[in-house]
């Protein structure tokens, strides 16, 4: 940050370092100094790409900061976003592209409005305008995360494939540049996020877990960040879970847990793992290791209310504890009857 205020110091018309420290200041979320930067370039600039590209990162700071607001202030912001994204398709230069990434930043605004099949047309308008183009992956996949709340299966899955061939195409057109690493990670969230929805359904679940170990292995030959690794353990447990293998759910489940401390929805994994495997102990003996996981699962549950209170998952955390006994006693110890075999409470 402080070379780009030197660089500016030195020649203040200098675009870059202004792009810079805008980008800096929308991530620190210090808005205010993010748009000032991004407002200075918009003067600065000709009609053209580069103005085109301030007015577009306008547009995400104003959606950045609407996230964190409520009520009449958010949608002012979102509107406000919305406007610029307006201007840069009715501010005419000569031969002006298509850009894709106009219409993904105006269908995340139109989500967060609420108009999600409005979001849905502007995603498949920037997909759809001039053939395959780089970016193609990262907005199928979020194609594919808004159809989910609207169509079947069948189109969510449709799109998942359709994005997946498009990161493989994307990740040929860049080996051995600087999007490659990107590109590869960005292949093995697809990969995890098809796996979470074929679960998620019970499709093909046999299926789903062969993608699952294949997409762990690769996530680790990737070096991704902690908290992906994660993803990928807790897509796995997912599958398994799905398939009554609670056992080895709970390991992945563990696992995602270690990896980065984890969010809700995998503190409810786990919970829910605990709960299926205490319920499949049915035989007398499996009795202490039953309600073991039972207590397990209501602290899992405890902790997860205490730390996402406000999270979707938090309703059901209250449920589920209403359900678990507050403290369940321990089994009663075994005895063994005279001819060896083993009693409860001395009752054969």
């Amino acid at each position: 940050m402080a070379d780009c205020h030197d660089a500016l110091r030195l020649a203040p018309l200098y675009a870059y370092p202004r792009f810079t420290l805008a980008g800096l200041y929308r991530e620190l979320a210090q808005y205010e100094l993010s748009e000032q930067h991004l407002r200075r370039l918009i003067e600065l600039l000709q009609a053209g790409v580069e103005r085109d590209r301030a007015r577009r990162e306008l547009a995400a700071t104003y959606r950045r900061q609407a996230e964190s607001k409520e009520g009449a202030e958010r949608l002012r912001l979102l509107d406000t976003a919305l406007s610029e994204l307006v201007t840069i398709t009715r501010d005419p230069w000569p031969h002006r592209a298509f850009d894709a990434e106009v219409q993904e930043e105006m269908a995340e605004i139109l989500h967060l409005m609420g108009r999600t099949s409005d979001a849905i047309v502007a995603l498949r308008a920037g997909i759809g305008a001039v053939g395959r183009q780089p970016g193609d992956a990262r907005r199928r996949g979020r194609l594919a995360e808004l159809l989910a709340e609207r169509e079947g299966p069948e189109v969510v899955l449709r799109e998942l494939e359709d994005a997946r061939t498009a990161c493989a195409h994307e990740l040929a057109q860049s080996a051995n540049t600087d999007a490659e690493q990107i590109l590869r990670e960005q292949s093995v969230m697809l990969a995890t996020r098809l796996v979470l929805f074929l679960a998620d359904h019970g499709i093909a679940l046999h299926e789903a877990q062969l993608l699952a170990d294949g997409t762990l292995d690769s996530a680790r030959q990737t070096r991704l960040s902690l908290s992906r690794l994660a993803e990928c353990e807790d897509a796995c447990g997912w599958v398994a879970y799905r398939e009554g293998k609670f056992g080895e759910a709970i390991h992945h489940f563990e696992a995602a847990l270690d990896y980065s401390g984890g969010d809700a929805l995998e503190w409810a994994h786990l919970a829910l793992g605990l709960e299926a495997k205490s319920a499949a102990n049915g035989t007398r003996n499996a009795r202490r290791t039953k309600l073991e996981d039972l207590n397990r699962a209501r602290d899992v549950w405890q902790q997860l209310l205490e730390r996402f209170p406000d999270s979707t998952w938090a309703a059901r955390a209250e449920e589920h504890l209403g359900r678990i006994p507050e403290r369940p006693h321990a089994p009663m110890p075994l005895v063994t009857n005279h001819t060896g075999a083993p009693v409860h409470g001395g009752i054969p």
